[in-house]
């Protein structure tokens, strides 16, 4: 049996009683209190970021998932392409790099066949003419590790 309880004990604190018990030959029992005071709660600053001078590659290989990012972006009037793979993504940079009109901002899908949204971020940041582009790794299926490969790409 597993349960707990908070009381407002008097004006300012709380206490949280929580207890665990099992029926099996091991069983044991956890009984603690916490007392927390009442703390002001930091003031959080909005940043305001406009996307309108940002020019944004989406890259994923799913059409309802660039449907919907096609939706936001365009409602946060940013001019933005769209390509279902990462071997198109690679040859749009590119050709607006040669172009003199580079992507600022790559949203790349994690999982797509034949080359990964790692493998993606890593190929741009070894090309020089499009190693500027900030990079958005999108994933719904993050993995142990999957954030300190980012920060390494980040600071290639």
């Amino acid at each position: 049996m597993v349960g707990n309880a908070i009381k407002f004990t008097e004006a300012g604190k709380i206490s949280v009683y929580c207890y665990c018990i099992e029926k099996t030959p091991s069983h044991s029992l956890i009984d603690f209190t916490l007392r927390l005071k009442n703390v002001t709660a930091p003031e959080t600053s909005i940043i305001e970021s406009n996307l309108e001078n940002e020019k944004i590659l989406l890259v994923d290989d799913n059409k309802t998932n660039r449907q919907l990012l096609k939706q936001l972006l365009k409602e946060w009037k940013a001019e933005y392409s769209s390509v279902d793979s990462a071997e198109k993504a690679l040859n749009i940079l590119q050709n607006a790099a040669k172009d003199k009109k580079p992507y600022s901002i790559a949203l790349l899908d994690m999982q797509m066949p034949n080359m990964d949204g790692i493998k993606l971020g890593e190929a741009i940041k070894c090309e020089p003419t499009i190693s500027a582009a900030k990079l958005v790794l999108l994933t719904s299926q993050a993995r142990r590790g999957d954030a300190i490969k980012m920060h390494r790409l980040r600071n290639e």
